[in-house]
């Protein structure tokens, strides 16, 4: 397969993974919708490496399927086994969620989407939910953001609790006098990168005087 300025050459040694998800939502049974996405392939000049498919229906009152093979699909997917996925409509996908979630999976794989029914709408679906999960982002950096310059106005501590200098005195003491990593972090209560911090001069202590200095193991 080739790629120029940024895209796929689909039809050139391309690797197809066809999906299919019989349900009471879709008109088309399976064995229909392989059949058209068999011929797509075909005309397409796509090498179908995989058919994954879900026969299971769920009714009303009824669990959600475990869809094994939308799983073995995204896996394919994650392990580069596949340039394009074909499937008959969105709706095989699943609900929303499922839609962002795969959507987002093909981006950053550099997968294709195929839909037989909409043959543009592959492409923009993977567009519109890069552009969603990107302002979701900004979104939660935002409120992180303003959540730390409030906690700094009301003068709260931001980021991981302070560990006593009582504790940090005798870590770092048990470790100089031969203590293993491990046993005086399950010793102390804390963990062991903890331990490794104090032990690295990364924790403070306070010195008789109550000035601040740094803990280092070679003291």
């Amino acid at each position: 397969m080739l790629k120029k300025g940024g895209d796929w050459i689909l039809g050139l040694g391309v690797r197809a993974a066809i999906y299919i998800r019989q349900s009471l939502a879709l008109a088309a049974t399976a064995d229909q919708q392989e059949a058209v996405l068999r011929q797509t392939a075909a005309e397409k000049g796509w090498q179908v490496v995989a058919v994954h498919t879900d026969r299971e229906i769920a009714g009303p009152g009824k669990q959600r399927p475990a869809r094994l093979g939308y799983h073995a699909l995204c896996h394919a997917v994650r392990s580069g086994k596949v340039d394009v996925v074909a499937v008959a409509t969105v709706p095989a996908i699943g609900i929303m969620d499922d839609l962002r979630g795969f959507a987002g999976l093909l981006s950053a794989s550099g997968v294709k989407l195929h839909v037989a029914d909409d043959p543009e709408g592959g492409a923009a679906l993977i567009a519109a939910t890069g552009v969603l999960k990107s302002a979701e982002r900004g979104e939660r950096r935002e409120r992180a953001r303003a959540g730390q310059e409030k906690a700094r106005r009301e003068g709260r501590h931001i980021g991981r609790p302070r560990i006593a200098d009582e504790i940090v005195e005798k870590v770092r003491a048990a470790v100089a006098a031969g203590g293993g990593i491990r046993p005086m972090a399950r010793r102390f209560g804390i963990g062991p990168a903890s331990v490794v911090r104090i032990v690295a001069g990364g924790q403070s202590s306070r010195s008789a005087d109550g000035t601040q200095k740094l803990i280092s193991f070679t003291e």
